[in-house]
């Protein structure tokens, strides 16, 4: 528990900022979806020309996630 209050301390407003955006991107069902693939797909596709393929069709399937503004 010390450890999780420590960080929690330790976290800039930028990072909070960051974190806030990533938890709002993940409230809707299909921005979900879209985010968890998405990141799926990053991290074993190395070809950028494959990678941007696959990221347009998840945005085809799924529609562009909505990103709340960052203040």
């Amino acid at each position: 528990m010390t450890l999780y209050k420590t960080s929690q301390e330790s976290i800039t407003p930028a990072e909070r900022r960051e974190q806030n955006m990533y938890a709002t991107m993940v409230e809707r069902p299909s921005d979900k979806k879209f985010l968890v693939q998405m990141l799926d797909e990053s991290s074993q596709i190395r070809d950028n020309r494959k990678l941007a393929k696959r990221i347009k069709t998840l945005i085809d399937e799924f529609g562009v996630p909505r990103v709340p503004q960052q203040a």
